[in-house]
């Protein structure tokens, strides 16, 4: 799992530096720590950012920790990113292993 966390890492730092993703310098953490956070929450916890992030600053992942709600700002803010990684992850993921099914849930839901 670790090796795997830190492949996410580094292809979310890369794909920023690859956009030239400009970065508030005021931020404490990066963006690709942020979307590192997202994809392992969603690949490892069931989509749940607090316990990933806790989880990562635990292990020594994350040196820095924000709250809960400056992330979940942080996250919403990256969005934009978040989702042509995912794809090109589930690409990766696909390439190396093309007999495996995935399913993905997109059903609204009122909030």
């Amino acid at each position: 799992m670790d090796l795997q966390i830190a492949f996410v890492c580094c292809l979310c730092d890369d794909l920023l530096k690859a956009l030239d993703h400009g970065e508030d310098p005021q931020c404490r953490v990066s963006d690709a720590e942020i979307l590192t956070t997202a994809l392992v929450a969603a690949l490892y916890f069931g989509g749940n950012f607090k316990r990933t992030h806790e989880f990562l600053h635990e292990q020594g992942s994350l040196p820095r920790k924000l709250s809960s709600s400056r992330f979940v700002r942080r996250v919403y803010r990256c969005a934009d990113l978040l989702m042509p990684l995912f794809h090109g992850l589930v690409g990766l993921g696909h390439q190396f292993n093309p007999e495996s099914l995935y399913i993905i849930d997109s059903f609204p839901i009122a909030v």
